[in-house]
């Protein structure tokens, strides 16, 4: 029989591994459920320290066995690549609401310009770039070509045939080499279902995000740094200091 924290934890997870974390107390439940994977160590992609509620939160392998990367993808990016697949843009007209049925801005009030005043495709969304179409391969590859003369790219081995439109979230774990993601719109979309989390969120004063973002990262650190409160005593090993 499944505990209540198990149960939380699958009702977290989205269906190729992230979690989404919605509050504060969804980041604290998901990286307890992490930590308890003693023989494992962390480290993150987001620097500097900062994250903002609502997000998607992964533990992605690396080339070290022993090490796992924390990747975070944030709502905005989400809907960009949402917002260009035509399979989930509702057709026709809506005769009863549901958690399904998202709101017309998330397809019309795109974050990011598809095309600059340059004339130029878009591609990056902050840490994490998109791939909607064929016309913006060209962007990306121009971007990998110049990354690979500095970095080794690791690819997972669905990359070349992820299903268009999807995001991309290069991680650098060392001097030598950064891994790199494709994430789905079948994960996405669980984020951006959620979009009254990401309205609330907004409506929180800019001078009291820096509270939500300190308990976030405190949660992440303590995970890294391998001390977690289980038991009244905190276990610790060495630190990752990559």
């Amino acid at each position: 029989m499944n505990t209540p924290h198990e149960f939380n934890i699958r009702r977290l997870r989205t269906p190729n591994g992230w979690y989404l974390i919605l509050q504060l107390d969804d980041l604290q439940s998901v990286c307890e459920h992490l930590y308890h994977r003693s023989d494992v160590r962390y480290t993150r992609d987001f620097y500097p320290p900062e994250v903002r509620l609502p997000f998607l939160l992964k533990d992605s392998p690396t080339e070290d066995a022993t090490l796992r990367m924390l990747q975070v993808i944030e709502f905005e990016q989400a809907q960009q690549v949402v917002s260009y697949d035509p399979d989930l843009e509702p057709k026709g007209i809506i005769f009863r609401k549901s958690p399904d049925n998202l709101p017309g801005w998330i397809w019309s009030s795109r974050p990011w310009p598809h095309v600059d005043s340059d004339g130029y495709r878009q591609v990056c969304l902050g840490n994490a770039f998109f791939c909607a179409s064929k016309e913006d391969k060209p962007m990306l590859d121009a971007w990998f070509k110049l990354s690979r003369a500095r970095l080794r790219l690791v690819y997972p081995s669905e990359y070349e045939n992820t299903r268009m439109p999807f995001l991309i979230k290069v991680s650098r774990v060392n001097e030598e080499y950064a891994i790199v993601t494709s994430v789905t719109t079948e994960d996405l979309i669980v984020l951006v279902r959620n979009w009254p989390s990401y309205l609330g969120a907004k409506q929180i004063p800019y001078d009291e995000w820096p509270k939500f973002s300190e308990r976030s990262c405190r949660f992440i650190d303590n995970l890294i740094l391998a001390e977690w409160p289980i038991t009244g005593k905190t276990k610790r090993k060495q630190f990752n200091t990559m």
